[in-house]
């Protein structure tokens, strides 16, 4: 087998084995509390998720702090449900309401981002 054919071939068994992976570079560090989850992001390009409990009908404030680059969240609830979404053109601070008791999910994809996002639960 050539060089060429060997180099191939192993690019392809670790791009396969790569698949679905999420890389992080830069720093984007996660707190999460009872009452609340900050997201710090310096330089971060990658995704990261955070699960959360809430009861029922509970508020959820969602803050953006000196956020830049490319930005996506997600808040999805026990069933699945998107219930808050935001991008880099579209992010602003939010108020919305817990729709049934159970785990959260915080869904965070950023590119070259830096600032800070915070969920607070009252």
């Amino acid at each position: 087998m050539s060089h060429i054919r060997m180099y191939k071939a192993i690019a392809l068994i670790v791009s396969s084995l790569l698949a679905g992976c999420t890389f992080l570079t830069g720093s984007m560090d996660i707190t999460a509390t009872n009452d609340r989850i900050m997201v710090e992001m310096d330089h971060a390009t990658g995704t990261a998720r955070q699960c959360f409990q809430l009861n029922s009908d509970q508020d959820i404030r969602i803050s953006f702090i000196d956020l830049s680059g490319n930005t996506k969240i997600q808040l999805i609830d026990p069933e699945e449900n998107v219930i808050y979404e935001g991008n880099e053109t579209a992010i602003h601070d939010f108020t919305c309401q817990s729709t049934t008791t159970g785990e959260y999910e915080l869904i965070v994809e950023a590119g070259g981002t830096n600032g800070t996002i915070l969920l607070i639960f009252p």
